[in-house]
């Protein structure tokens, strides 16, 4: 979707369905181009592109977005990290809502994404349904079957 957005703005809201109209493409889901790391002063400004992004989506009629939540994270607790994340998500699901637009929440499992950090986050599929309990009901869950094997697998795969 970064890309699209970029087009979008580049070339004007009329030009980025253009790319896939011509091809007859449609989007199925695109990961929300935010990181969810950052403090709360760059997420807040990063969240200023979110018109522009719902002009686009609407433009695609793109109306599932992903957010893959960490494994880990360096600095947060996982009670932080998951005060953070629900805080920010209630206001990006309220205004996404608004428009049309769900959110699935999606994880990376893989054990050797765990090895250097500080705090493990959602990084098994009770956490992320857990999550998801609390996230409320503009938000669903993404289960990618390989991140579900990656979870269960000790070597890397």
């Amino acid at each position: 979707m970064s890309e699209w957005l970029n087009r979008g703005t580049a070339g004007g809201r009329e030009s980025a369905p253009w790319y896939l109209e011509s091809g007859g493409v449609e989007i199925g889901t695109f990961e929300l181009p935010l990181d969810w790391s950052v403090s709360d002063d760059d997420f807040q400004t990063a969240l200023g592109q979110l018109p522009t992004l719902i002009e686009l989506c609407e433009a695609l009629d793109a109306t599932r977005a992903v957010i893959t939540l960490r494994a880990t994270n360096a600095d947060r607790s996982f009670q932080e990290n998951f005060e953070i994340h629900q805080t920010r998500l209630a206001t990006l699901g309220t205004e996404l809502q608004e428009h049309g637009i769900r959110i699935g929440l999606a994880f990376e499992a893989a054990h050797d994404l765990r090895d250097d950090a500080n705090y493990e986050f959602i990084n098994t599929v009770e956490k992320l349904l857990a999550f998801q309990q609390t996230a409320g009901q503009s938000t669903g869950i993404v289960l990618d079957t390989w991140e579900i094997r990656r979870a269960s697998c000790r070597e890397r795969v």
